[in-house]
């Protein structure tokens, strides 16, 4: 192994160990080829009282899901030249049967193909909640937390009082 292989190698593996959300809090996996987009989900989960971990990379992605529990998964459909299609298939055939997911993008078109047909034949074979961007980040750790049936921190409730009860 190249020094560069081997400093890309050790970049992505502390970047899932950054990645894994504390202890105590319901994990929340965000993968974006759009890192910033990824890490600005992740504040808004975060601050909505969801551990959040993003991911710009399926490698990076598939292997902190090897690693980490998750509760919920948030993926893009367009992953740099894979379709989410493929990393929900995994998740499905793996620890993740009924996990729920949601699949957000803003083009259904990939490559220049119509994606349309492929999106829908995902939502109905994983049982997938799509979201079309933009889509609001709090709305979208709602309707997680609803999923998950997770007191709603961001309402103004006190995240302890609602744990005790």
């Amino acid at each position: 192994m190249s020094s560069t292989q081997q400093a890309t190698c050790d970049r992505e593996a502390l970047a899932v160990l950054q990645a894994i959300p504390p202890a105590g809090e319901h994990a929340i996996a965000v993968l974006d080829d759009d890192a910033s987009l990824s890490r600005t989900i992740c504040l808004v989960l975060r601050a909505c009282g969801l551990g959040a971990s993003s991911f710009s990379s399926v490698a990076a992605f598939e292997e902190a899901v090897r690693l980490t529990r998750y509760d919920a998964f948030v993926l893009d459909w367009d992953l740099a030249g894979v379709t989410a299609d493929t990393v929900i298939a995994r998740l499905r055939q793996s620890l993740y049967p009924t996990t729920p997911i949601f699949l957000h993008t803003g083009q259904l078109v990939v490559d220049g193909t119509p994606a349309e047909a492929a999106v829908a034949l995902t939502l109905a074979r994983y049982q997938v909640r799509l979201r079309q961007k933009p889509y609001s980040p709090r709305r979208l750790a709602a309707e997680i937390q609803m999923a998950l049936q997770v007191p709603r921190a961001w309402l103004g409730g006190d995240r302890q009082a609602d744990r005790e009860s």
